[in-house]
């Protein structure tokens, strides 16, 4: 009798990938056309400055377009441009006595640039249309900023390996976080040397910008570590497809947070994928501005990590053993 049990329950677990695959098949398949198609503006902070007449302008124009932007108004010129930046705003409508200029910052997303542009550089009803001054330009050679983002899908990849590589080798706490940290520095370091040297598509120090990336692949892998150290199997199957197949498509690295559907854009934010992207485009083209939010985000996924790996340790799980009985259907499905 408990031969016919036994049987039946590795059978039983044996169906768990013909269930499990579907599920994961689905939410990629629905999270990635979902944050790429047709994006909108959804409350994109701009600035305006200017004579009272030009502002109830711009409030009349931004009427038909409800819920879209999310207007600031500033004293003068040189507030709304200190504004654009310090990534206050992704752009800004400026009005002075030598005429109407449009100011937008490519590097924070060329998509919202272009957006403003068509939106706002139109020619007003004395056919006068404002210049347009791109204040923090992309880089030259990543003027549509498809390079930089990119780069959240493999970093994503190189967290998950790096989590699995740790559990099955690692068998202290200590050891387990001093080989995350090993890993996140060198990756980090590398991956920002191929973009710097190698495609010159990020500026600035190649030490500072590597500090996103670290910080990204820490948290990543030590919230998958921590959550199987943990958890056990459940935390690799929560974590890891989280951040595979939610936390890259929406992180807006490949245009802004803003454009895509709510509340796509706002979560993925609190993701380390999307945190991360924020803050490299902060320290690399606006000198850290608008980068504390990103750095706390991630912080707090290092702490969560540190936290499992601490209770793990204390519960003596064999992470090896949890790593292989997360993966072990997945494995058996593949050997059919």
């Amino acid at each position: 009798m408990s031969t016919v049990s036994t049987d039946r329950g590795r059978r039983g677990r044996s169906l768990i990938p013909l269930l499990v695959i579907p599920v994961l098949a689905a939410i990629a398949v629905s999270a990635f056309p979902w944050a790429s198609a047709s994006p909108e503006p959804h409350d994109v902070p701009i600035g305006i400055a200017g004579p009272d007449a030009a502002i109830q302008s711009v409030q009349d124009r931004l009427a038909e377009h409800e819920g879209a932007y999310d207007l600031h108004v500033y004293d003068s010129a040189g507030e709304a441009r200190q504004a654009v930046e310090d990534r206050e705003v992704y752009g800004a409508l400026v009005h002075e006595s030598s005429g109407a200029q449009l100011l937008t910052a490519s590097a924070a997303s060329p998509a919202v640039a272009q957006m403003l542009t068509s939106t706002f550089a139109s020619p007003d009803a004395s056919g006068t249309a404002p210049a347009v001054a791109d204040v923090v330009p992309a880089d030259a050679d990543d003027p549509r900023g498809t390079a930089l983002g990119s780069m959240v899908l493999p970093l994503v990849l190189v967290s998950v390996v790096t989590a699995v590589i740790v559990l099955l080798i690692a068998r202290s706490a200590w050891q387990q976080i001093a080989l995350i940290a090993a890993a996140a520095v060198l990756g980090s370091l590398t991956a920002i040397a191929i973009a710097q040297v190698g495609f010159g598509i990020v500026p600035g120090s190649w030490v500072l910008n590597s500090i996103p990336p670290a910080l990204t692949v820490a948290a990543l892998a030590g919230a998958i570590v921590g959550g199987v150290s943990a958890f056990g199997r459940v935390g690799f199957v929560a974590i890891a497809p989280l951040m595979l197949f939610l936390g890259n498509p929406w992180s807006g690295a490949s245009s802004a947070p803003q454009l895509l559907p709510e509340p796509a854009g706002f979560i993925g934010q609190l993701l380390p994928p999307g945190a991360g992207a924020s803050a490299l485009r902060s320290i690399a083209f606006f000198d850290g501005a608008g980068a504390g939010t990103p750095l706390v985000v991630l912080g707090l996924w290092i702490a969560l990590g540190l936290a499992g790996i601490v209770v793990g340790a204390f519960r003596h799980r064999d992470t090896a053993h949890e790593l292989s009985e997360a993966t072990r259907p997945v494995m058996a499905a593949m050997d059919r």
